[in-house]
C-alpha cells in the first residue's frame, strides 16, 4: 500500500515542473480552405526559441480540430521532437460569447418566423 502511494507523491514535482517550462503561443489565421467535408486552417505565429529544450502550446484553437491533422513546421536551426494535443478544460473558449450570441439570435428568429442567414468567422 505504502509503494503505491509513494509513486504518485514523488511524479508530482516532475508534472509540475514540466507544466512551468510551457510558453504559451497564440497564432493567426494566415489561410483558409473550405471544403465540403470541412475545412484546411493555415495559422501562424512567431517566437524565440531559446537554447535547450522547449515546450510551446498554441492556445485559442479551435475546439473541434482533428489531432491527427496537426502539422507544425518552422525555421530556423532547431528540431521539433514532438507535436501532441490537448484540450484545456479549466479555460473557457476565446469564442464562446460569439458563438453564444449568435445561437441566440438564430433562437430569436426562428421563433419570429424570419429567415436570414448567419455568417461568422471561425479559427
Amino acid at each position: 500500500m505504502l509503494r503505491s502511494l509513494l509513486l504518485p507523491l514523488l511524479l508530482c514535482p516532475l508534472l509540475s515542473i514540466s507544466a512551468e517550462g510551457e510558453k504559451p503561443i497564440t497564432s493567426k489565421i494566415s489561410e483558409a480552405k473550405v471544403f465540403l467535408s470541412g475545412a484546411q486552417v493555415s495559422r501562424t505565429a512567431s517566437a524565440t526559441v531559446p537554447a535547450g529544450t522547449s515546450t510551446f502550446v498554441f492556445t485559442g484553437l479551435a475546439e473541434g480540430i482533428d489531432p491527427q491533422s496537426i502539422q507544425v513546421t518552422g525555421k530556423g536551426g532547431y528540431s521539433i521532437l514532438s507535436v501532441n494535443h490537448r484540450i484545456n478544460y479549466l479555460t473557457e473558449s476565446p469564442k464562446k460569447k460569439e458563438i453564444e450570441d449568435l445561437q441566440e439570435r438564430i433562437k430569436s428568429w426562428s421563433t419570429t418566423g424570419t429567415s436570414r442567414t448567419v455568417c461568422s468567422r471561425y479559427g
